[in-house]
């Protein structure tokens, strides 16, 4: 196993899928691994106590902020990158979508995505760190 000591990877819509499967391979390369969900999920994620859960609405400029003071426990430096893996999919034709859910999904998807990356910008330039964005 590479180890990657002291370096964080967020991953958001750790929930499950894609972003579970991201998560477990992050912490067998050795990095440490935030994993941010939307809700707490009774199905544990499998922890190597590299892997942290922390819930996260990207619709909540709270969340973020409250995420900004986890990162800084972590150490000037620690995050090397982010994988914005969190989205809403609305079934069906988009001229009937409800505008209701149609605003969140873009509050979501976009301007969740934008305002965590914003959030982000000066940790990850510190660290040379990336950003994903699925």
């Amino acid at each position: 196993m590479n180890e990657q000591h002291g370096r964080w990877v967020l991953v958001t819509g750790a929930n499950g899928g894609i972003g579970r499967a991201i998560c477990s391979e992050l912490a067998l390369a050795g990095y440490g691994v935030l994993a941010a969900v939307h809700r707490p999920s009774p199905h544990t994620m499998e922890r190597s106590g590299r892997v942290r859960e922390l819930t996260l609405d990207l619709t909540r400029g709270q969340d973020i902020a409250e995420l900004l003071v986890q990162l800084d426990q972590l150490g000037a430096g620690a995050l090397s990158g982010v994988v914005h893996n969190a989205g809403i999919a609305l079934p069906g034709a988009f001229e009937l979508a409800p505008l209701e859910e149609t605003r969140l999904q873009i509050e979501t998807n976009v301007l969740g995505t934008l305002q965590l990356t914003h959030a982000l910008l000066p940790r990850l330039r510190a660290s040379r760190g990336r950003i994903i964005v699925i």
